[in-house]
This record gives structure tokens, C-alpha cells and sequence, in this order.
């Protein structure tokens, strides 16, 4: 008997031992990770969707200023620290190819191949997506389905589509800012570089639509000199900075 309560002790020891060595695994194999915690799984992918505990995260591999994969500067990071999300849902047209991003990156100064930003109408004088309300968003992550929904209805809308068409392949997933997302490129604006600002009233597009009740026919800009809203321009006359950005 006391043979078998031995041996019974023997196999605990043995698996808390292991269990034990395989935390440290782990926690060697994430120490340039984020480490959030405890998990049900073994590794843990998608520490957003881990229901209950989670071990760590995949590693962040870019920090502010960093070039970016499509040849931008990185101006936004969420890496779940300090209130940001770790990680965001990218909308997508239609939302079944909707994605997680941890980042944002604009295109860089001159991408227009010109010194400054151009200074574009955000739809085509008359067409329906400047007299129409095309049901936009302004949340992180909808810039991208924004764009997709602007350039459906008018493929002459200058800002969406010159932003649309930005970029080189594999890299050709950049978009006009939603309100939210311009809002963080403005924070950044001087690790983006080329913003126009010089005087404090210019103002950039946005891919958002007011939902205020202001009308079908205005866009939201923002004076990206301060982070401080603008107010509205008419989408088929008004012009107004732009500058494309991506989510990875």
C-alpha cells in the first residue's frame, strides 16, 4: 500500500516538474513577446479571441517612426498598452475578408509626387457620392471599407481613389483615414512627416461621412496642425489635403 501512495506521489512530482518546464518554455520562448497573462492554450495566436486566460501574444516586430512594409511610417501601434487595443478589426467590403491589424502606416512624404499632399475633392462634382449618404464609419479599422464604398459609387472620387491606387503590389491595400484614424496620424505628425501645417488651416479628408444630421453632401476634414475638428466640406466642390494610409 504504501508502495502504491509512493509511487502515486512519485507520478505528481513528476508531472508538476514537467508542467513546470514547459512554463519556462514558454515564457523563454515569449520573452520578446507581450506577456498578458495565462491561457487555455498551449500558445497562444489570438490572445483577443483566447476566451478566458491568456500566456502571451505573438511579438510586435515595429514601433513608432519604423519604416513599414509599404515603404510608410508606422504612426499607430496596438500593442495593448496604455489603453490601446491590442490589435483591431479591419472592415472590410464585404466583412467576411474582414482582418486583425497591430498597426498603421502612412504613405510618405511625397507620395503624390509632389512636395506637399495634393489638395483634392473627396467625390465627383454631381455624381451620387457627393449628393448621397453612403452609410461610412468612423471607428479604427473602417477607412479601408470606407474607401472600398466610396470608390463603388463614384470611381472618380479623387481622394478615396488616389489613395486607392497608391502603392505596388503586394503592397496596394492603402486607403483614405477614416475620422478616427486621421485623428492618430495627426498625434504623429511629426514622425509622418510632409503634413501641411504651415499655417494651422489646412484641413484633411476624411473617408467619414457626418452623422450628425448635417447633410448627404459633406465629408468630415480635420485640421491635422492640432488634432482639432474642422467641421465639414461639401464632397463634390470643397477641396482638401490627403494623405493614404494601410493597416497590418
Amino acid at each position: 500500500m504504501k508502495s502504491k501512495v509512493g509511487y502515486e506521489r512519485l507520478i505528481k512530482i513528476t508531472l508538476y516538474l514537467l508542467i513546470a518546464t514547459c512554463s519556462l518554455l514558454i515564457f523563454i520562448a515569449c520573452e520578446n513577446q507581450i506577456i498578458i497573462g495565462l491561457t487555455d492554450h498551449m500558445f497562444c495566436k489570438d490572445c483577443e479571441r483566447a476566451n478566458v486566460k491568456c500566456i502571451c501574444s505573438p511579438g510586435l516586430s515595429y514601433k513608432l517612426g519604423d519604416i513599414g512594409p509599404g515603404g510608410g511610417i508606422i504612426f499607430y501601434v496596438a500593442d495593448g498598452k496604455e489603453g490601446r487595443p491590442f490589435g483591431f478589426t479591419v472592415q472590410m467590403e464585404p466583412s467576411s475578408n474582414n482582418y486583425t491589424a497591430h498597426y498603421l502606416e502612412a504613405a510618405p512624404a511625397g507620395w503624390y509626387g509632389t512636395p506637399v499632399d495634393p489638395q483634392i475633392n473627396w467625390a465627383t462634382t454631381g455624381s451620387t457620392a457627393a449628393t448621397t449618404f453612403l452609410g461610412t464609419a468612423e471607428g479604427l479599422g473602417t477607412g479601408r471599407r470606407n474607401t472600398s464604398i466610396i470608390i463603388a459609387e463614384d470611381g472618380g472620387a479623387s481622394a478615396a481613389r488616389d489613395c486607392f491606387n497608391y502603392g505596388t503590389a503586394p503592397y496596394k491595400d492603402w486607403f483614405l483615414p477614416s475620422y478616427d484614424e486621421i485623428v492618430l496620424l495627426s498625434q504623429q505628425q511629426s514622425i509622418v512627416g510632409g503634413i501641411v501645417d504651415i499655417t494651422g488651416l489646412n484641413s484633411y479628408w476624411t473617408s467619414t461621412e457626418p452623422s450628425d444630421g448635417v447633410g448627404a453632401t459633406a465629408a468630415r476634414r480635420l485640421y491635422v496642425f492640432d488634432g482639432s475638428f474642422v467641421g465639414h466640406g461639401s464632397k463634390g466642390s470643397a477641396n482638401a489635403y490627403v494623405r493614404p494610409i494601410r493597416a497590418f
